[in-house]
């Protein structure tokens, strides 16, 4: 590289702080030419994740996006792995941004002839340009409209500020989930946080299809967040989403909810389920039973209080679930895409060896083909996986006293 790569990338974490989120895609370019490229364009993925489209300067011409399911750039986004090619007299460089563990988009650096494309240094720097822009993704509307393919419904605008990052992975777990029609979506959602060695995680869905459907999944997924952060049991996070959604719509809204945990040190997962589907648990890539939940009535019908479901995972075994826009999407003919087709395609996609993201969003996208292209439902699809307890983590503890 041209410039020292560490002072370089030192000169641009600093220049970042002042940033506005216009000034990124410069001073990116300005970056990474200091390093010895003749060029660079960062490429986002929408948020139905079919397509890759550049992120721009103001006044800037825009380039054709790419399709992510049928372009090299795709497969970098699909596979999380960079790809270098040939380009003129020099090297082009196709990087994944991924931001922790959530997929950005690709990271396209042209290199000049003869240069040494030293590729894990370029995923470096792909690695500090995503931080840096997903921190300035915050300021300012640029990153959020070039993630758009088309317009989006106020309901939708509104869901998508109650979603967490689509993907967690450590050396414990990963948390992976969509949910479709992005630009649509309307009470559908999924939540999840780690602390004190357990993984919380929560799918709802909210009836209907319209902005009241987003209403009522924010006061249920708030209520959840609420008794989940105030050190609430599984039975006390229902509770409180029953009540907050009851007393706010009167009994006139409810929502399908799951709630669990699982403990990442010994596997064991809790959960309990009101009025939604049942998780499917995978081992070795296929579904190989349902997870025997007693549901309740939905939260805001005042139902029973539900009985927590226990389930032992294996490291290496997936938790599957889905909310009823998965199994009740419907063909022009009218036949449904079925549990059976789905665990089918669990084990067909997880067998592709793509990354859990990939699986997912492959997944979802055969569901939006079952309905030729025309979803007549929300549906969300989440997979956590136990990798199994991390011993490295012990020897950090503190010693007891």
């Amino acid at each position: 590289m041209a410039g020292d790569l560490g002072s370089v990338l030192e000169d641009f974490l600093r220049r970042s702080r002042h940033l506005e989120p216009d000034d990124l895609p410069g001073e990116v370019t300005r970056m990474i030419v200091r390093l010895g490229a003749r060029r660079a364009e960062m490429h986002l993925a929408d948020h139905d994740q079919m397509e890759l489209r550049a992120l721009t300067a103001p006044g800037a011409d825009q380039t054709e996006p790419k399709p992510i399911d049928s372009t090299v750039a795709g497969r970098v986004f699909r596979a999380e792995e960079p790809a270098e090619l040939p380009e003129g007299d020099g090297t082009r460089l196709l990087l994944p941004m991924i931001n922790g563990s959530h997929r950005i988009g690709v990271l396209d650096v042209v290199l000049p002839d003869g240069r040494d494309a030293g590729t894990e240094r370029w995923l470096r720097v792909a690695d500090l340009v995503t931080d840096v822009l997903v921190a300035k993704s915050a300021y300012g509307d640029r990153i959020a409209v070039t993630q758009r393919r088309r317009p989006m419904a106020l309901r939708a605008e509104a869901q998508r500020m109650l979603l967490p990052p689509l993907t967690l992975t450590s050396a414990r777990l990963i948390v992976t989930g969509l949910l479709v029609p992005s630009y649509e979506v309307a009470g559908d959602l999924f939540d999840y946080a780690v602390s004190d060695d357990t993984l919380h995680f929560a799918v709802l869905d909210a009836m209907g299809h319209s902005l009241s459907a987003t209403l009522t999944a924010a006061v249920a997924i708030a209520a959840y967040r609420n008794s989940r952060r105030g050190g609430g049991s599984l039975v006390e996070h229902w509770q409180a989403a029953d009540d907050a959604v009851a007393q706010e719509f009167g009994g006139e809204r409810f929502a399908t909810v799951v709630f669990g945990e699982l403990d990442l040190q010994t596997g064991s997962v809790r959960s309990i389920s009101a009025g939604h589907p049942s998780a499917l648990l995978v081992r070795d890539n296929r579904v190989v039973a349902r997870c025997a939940d007693d549901p309740t009535l939905p939260v805001g019908l005042g139902g029973d209080a539900p009985a927590v479901t226990e389930t032992n995972l294996q490291p290496g075994d997936r938790l599957l679930l889905f909310t009823d826009g998965i199994v009740e999407a419907r063909s022009h003919e009218g036949e449904f895409f079925g549990e059976e087709q789905l665990v089918e395609q669990v084990g067909r996609e997880l067998d592709t060896g793509f990354p859990a993201p990939e699986a997912v969003r492959r997944i979802v996208r055969n569901v939006i083909d079952h309905q030729d292209g025309r979803m007549r439902d929300d549906a969300t699809l989440v997979l956590v996986e136990w990798k199994g307890r991390d011993r490295s983590r012990e020897q950090l503890s503190p010693p007891s006293p």
